[in-house]
């Protein structure tokens, strides 16, 4: 189905199905898919209209509510109805998803340079100063602790504690791409622009480095259940890294070095199915 503007994002899903997407044209859409006759299809449940361009995928709290900021920098709740449920104006923009904790606290970065903790009531619990813009999306850590980056300006990660203080923060010599990642162990794993993938521990001290020659990681990494890190590079590969201590191996048409996780190379053609090399 068609709606209004681009979409720069990626939809989520409720658990009954409702699939919610924000829009460049300031809208965020409901949308039930089903199959209707023996057709499947979607029909729009309703739109909400933020202040700006949603440029970032919703998030969504355990008793349905959806989280969602603009870049006019207003942050909203949206109850699943469609319905406002509380906003918050930060003074910058919003163009990063949130995270909603296990205990339903929810954190939200804005361009102001501010990640910004709310109650699922909206109250402002706290707000954490960075002196960057904050365009990507805040991670959390099986302790609770908080970890954001900022892609430019900053080559700063910063891990923060749920209190709202900061526990750590380290330069990482390069831009931090998208959202970091962080497995059971609390090791946290982030894509920069140049150096590649690095990952730390969750005291902030350098694990590895996975880096490729004159190529640049441009999406936010994520670990799969077997503990590998996916990450997606703008050679048009897919890399599949081993979360295991650095050794020397071989996998795929590059060869491994000291240093180097083990890793291997998922080539996408671009239609299926993928190709392994």
């Amino acid at each position: 189905m068609g709606l209004g503007g681009s979409i720069h994002s990626s939809p989520v899903i409720a658990p009954d199905g409702t699939v919610y997407v924000g829009s460049t044209d300031g809208n965020l859409y409901a949308v039930a898919v089903g199959e209707v006759d023996g057709t499947f299809g979607g029909t729009l449940a309703w739109s909400f209209s933020a202040g700006g361009a949603i440029e970032a995928s919703p998030a969504l709290g355990s008793d349905g509510t959806i989280y969602v900021g603009s870049a006019d920098g207003t942050f909203y709740a949206v109850n699943p109805d469609g319905s406002l449920k509380w906003s918050f104006a930060t003074a910058g923009g919003i163009i990063g998803s949130a995270s909603v904790a296990a205990d339903g606290a929810i954190y939200v970065g804005s361009t102001d340079g501010y990640l910004y903790a709310f109650s699922p009531e909206g109250e402002v619990s706290w707000a954490f100063a960075t002196g960057y813009s904050i365009d990507g999306t805040p991670a959390i850590g099986p302790d609770g602790t908080i970890y954001i980056g900022n892609a430019y300006g900053c080559d700063t990660l910063f891990a923060v504690n749920p209190d709202g203080s900061q526990k750590w923060r380290v330069g990482l010599n390069d831009y931090v791409i998208g959202a970091p990642a962080v497995d059971v162990e609390g090791t946290i794993y982030v894509a920069t622009s140049w150096r590649g993938v690095i990952a730390l521990t969750p005291d902030g001290a350098e694990k590895w480095v996975f880096k490729l020659d004159a190529r640049h990681f441009t999406t936010s990494p994520v670990i799969g259940d077997d503990g590998h890190v996916y990450v997606g590079n703008e050679d048009g590969k897919l890399y599949v890294i081993g979360r295991s201590a650095p050794r020397i191996v071989s996998a795929g048409p590059q060869s491994g070095t000291e240093g180097r996780p083990q890793s291997f190379f998922i080539k996408v053609a671009g239609t299926p199915p993928l190709r392994y090399r």
